[in-house]
């Protein structure tokens, strides 16, 4: 019998090339994409979920489904998903730190 879980991240941050020793694990926003005010300063967004309750062998599929907010004038933005190399630790995650984990990520 199959069944269906609903999992909320229980940590978030993001981080920006514009400061890439900076941490924004306490912030209430999330960006991703360019930014704002520098257009082409890369900025990455990042989920912690806790799945220790699952048994991997036992799931089948997941689906990741995210609600945003769209800056006006913006084109709609293509998104990877992508698994962490380095444990994730809200407060402590950084740009430089994110590209070790994620140097596959452009």
């Amino acid at each position: 019998m199959s069944t269906t879980s609903t999992i909320n991240p229980d940590g978030d941050s993001y981080v920006n090339e514009f400061s890439p020793t900076g941490n924004y694990g306490s912030s209430i926003n999330l960006f991703a994409g360019a930014g704002v005010i520098f257009t082409t300063v890369r900025m990455h967004s990042f989920f912690k979920f806790d799945v220790s309750a699952y048994d991997p062998t036992e799931i089948v599929s997941s689906n990741f489904t995210l609600t945003w907010n769209l800056e006006s004038g913006k084109d709609p933005l293509d998104m990877t998903l992508a698994r962490l190399t380095l444990p994730f630790v809200e407060s402590e995650v950084t740009w430089n730190r994110a590209s070790a984990a994620l140097s596959a990520i452009p």
